[in-house]
């Protein structure tokens, strides 16, 4: 991993031919622009759809709107070591700017700091089709060697995030969205986006006091429920509770602190 930021500015040379792990290509492929679509609103932030993945099973790469559900894609571990990960869960999340190949609001690595942030507005705008990808890993990688996540600053906020604070936020996701699905990362999850926006901080920071501290789980069941009750559709929120069928006791087996401590909260 280099000790500088890897740069997301797309570049419109040819494709070379790819080398996957351990190394990446140093080039990008610029994100399909189409302007003549109109944005869509009060969705996420989001990488684009242009965006250039690894695929190890072919040695090739993919767009990110093709990937699916199982597709070996590169990445980086917990220890920030090149690896091979799987796709868990693709959300499309419509039209919108992008600066490079992602949001201004989306949260990538900067391997420099030891931290995830917002990317910014760096690199030339373009306006295309948007999507969050999760993977088993804690980033994934894109062409240009960019460290990915999921997630934007409706979800963490504003600021940079340690790695390791990092690390434990995205394995309570993935353990989630294990559970339930990667429906988690579907907008027609919820009945609005603007009013998960209420919910999402408060869950994300009690989550992250459950998984450091599992005998502080309670806040988080009740983030959750909160969550649950007032942004998710009745079909997605009956999936939830028979996925969790001790959602808001903490100490329970069942319980969505249960998923994410993986059981440490649990009391006998």
């Amino acid at each position: 991993q280099s000790s500088t930021r890897p740069s997301s500015q797309p570049s419109s040379q040819p494709q070379p031919t790819p080398t996957l792990v351990p190394s990446l290509s140093p080039t990008t492929r610029e994100p399909t622009s189409l302007p003549t679509q109109e944005p869509t609103p009060d969705l996420p932030s989001c990488m684009a759809g242009g965006t250039r993945v690894g695929i190890h099973s072919n040695a090739q790469f993919k767009n990110v709107r093709d990937l699916s559900i199982g597709d070996a894609i590169e990445g980086l571990d917990e220890e920030m070591d090149h690896v091979i990960c799987s796709v868990e869960a693709v959300g499309d999340f419509g039209m919108g700017p992008v600066f490079g190949n992602y949001t201004r609001d989306h949260f990538i690595l900067d391997a420099s700091r030891g931290v995830v942030s917002p990317n910014g507005a760096d690199g030339e705008e373009q306006f295309v089709d948007k999507y969050a990808v999760l993977t088993s890993c804690p980033v994934g990688l894109d062409e240009s060697g960019v460290g990915f996540t999921a997630l934007d600053a409706d979800f963490l906020g504003d600021e940079a995030i340690g790695w390791s604070d990092y690390v434990l936020i995205h394995q309570a996701i993935l353990n989630i969205v294990r559970e339930v699905g990667p429906s988690v990362f579907s907008p027609s999850t919820y009945t609005s986006i603007s009013k998960v926006r209420r919910y999402t901080k408060r869950f994300y920071k009690t989550m992250l006091v459950c998984v450091k501290d599992p005998e502080k789980c309670d806040a988080f069941e009740r983030a959750a429920g909160d969550l649950l009750d007032n942004t998710v559709t009745k079909k997605a929120k009956a999936n939830v509770h028979h996925c969790f069928l001790n959602l808001g006791n903490p100490w329970k087996p069942g319980s969505i602190a249960a998923a994410v401590s993986k059981g440490r909260s649990v009391r006998e």
